[in-house]
């Protein structure tokens, strides 16, 4: 039932973990660079979060989406 209700709102949830984790790592890298650089590490911190934070979401994302879909296409080629 709980994976069901998974595969069901898996999207949602990506979604929303993805801006989540974006937010939290620009914070991160921003709070990092204010402590080590003064106000200039501010911004070049919450950019190099930012940005990391994005590269790991772009290696880890979309693999997991495609694993989704093909449980969709089978679940549906199930019920037929």
């Amino acid at each position: 039932m709980l994976t069901e209700k998974l595969v069901k709102y898996y999207r949602q949830v990506a979604n929303i973990f993805c801006w989540a984790f974006l937010i939290i790592a620009t914070l991160s890298g921003a709070g990092t660079g204010y402590e080590r650089w003064g106000f200039m590490g501010l911004i070049i911190g919450g950019c190099g979060g930012l940005l990391l934070a994005f590269i790991l979401e772009l290696f880890i994302i979309p693999p997991i989406m495609v694993l989704f879909e093909i449980n969709d296409k089978l679940d549906t080629f199930r019920r037929q």
